[in-house]
């Protein structure tokens, strides 16, 4: 009886496994179209004297990605975004990449774009945030 129960519990858990790779391979495409988003938002940066950080527009980004994907696929994408800039692809607001860039002044940016994203986008799928009061704040909240 054991082993029948054990045999049980295995064939049951593997449809969800199953439908969660199968949801991963579908949001795949969205992840990647998220972080090239943001890779385009820092291209447009304002230098500000005194700053070690420019002032872009990846916050928008960020938070934007996070609304339209959802905090799971939001915060992949944001994911996916850091692990491209510590591969030394050319995606910051710098044009930089690489260690020096994610572990230095704007290192905690790129952490908490990740957290931004999946603030933005539980407030929104959770229903939260079904007035445009409550979605502005929000995405105010998260960018906070």
């Amino acid at each position: 009886m054991p082993d029948s129960a054990l045999a049980k519990n295995v064939v049951s858990a593997a449809p969800a496994a199953h439908s969660a790779a199968g949801a991963l391979l579908r949001a795949l495409p969205r992840v990647i179209a998220g972080s090239l988003v943001v890779a385009l938002a820092a291209r447009l940066a304002v230098y500000l004297p005194g700053l070690p950080v420019p002032v872009s527009a990846q916050t928008v980004a960020v938070l934007l990605v996070g609304a339209a994907l959802g905090a799971r696929a939001g915060a992949a994408s944001l994911a996916l975004y850091w692990l491209q800039a510590a591969a030394g692809l050319p995606v910051c607001a710098t044009g930089t990449g690489g260690p020096v860039t994610v572990f230095g002044p704007s290192g905690g940016f790129l952490v908490g774009f990740i957290a931004g994203a999946w603030c933005s986008g539980r407030a929104l799928d959770s229903g939260w945030a079904a007035t445009r009061t409550r979605q502005a704040l929000a995405l105010l909240g998260a960018a906070c």
